[in-house]
């Protein structure tokens, strides 16, 4: 991701995270099973004349079950804050971002790309 970094208080992350929308997704064929998919998601806002975006690889473990493929590969541009401004370590950071990942509708995304990837496969 190469957006500007956003400064964001831990305060504030909660009602960022409901802000975010699917901005975009990829969706690949796994060489090693072709009934598997694989890809990954972008989801964000705009913030003070800024983007503030989460991205993260996902992979389909089995027919319609997508799960993040790595919870400490999870990227975004928000620099999260303390209370004093200071930027929090990267566990409490990585930490806040996985609980914005479970908190999105994803999977429903995700699921809905594949089913028509293979419907047009079909056709």
């Amino acid at each position: 991701m190469t957006w500007p970094t956003v400064s964001t208080p831990l305060d504030d992350w909660q009602r960022a995270v409901h802000r975010l929308r699917h901005l975009g997704m990829s969706v690949h064929i796994d060489d090693t099973d072709k009934d598997l998919r694989y890809g990954q998601l972008l989801w964000g806002f705009e913030v003070r004349d800024a983007m503030l975006g989460i991205a993260w690889d996902w992979r389909e473990v089995m027919p319609d079950v997508v799960a993040i493929a790595d919870p400490m590969s999870i990227v975004s541009n928000a620099c999260l804050v303390d209370e004093e401004g200071v930027a929090v370590d990267d566990t409490v950071r990585m930490m806040f971002l996985n609980s914005a990942v479970y908190q999105l509708p994803w999977q429903t995304a995700v699921c809905a790309a594949k089913r028509r990837m293979r419907a047009a496969a079909l056709a």
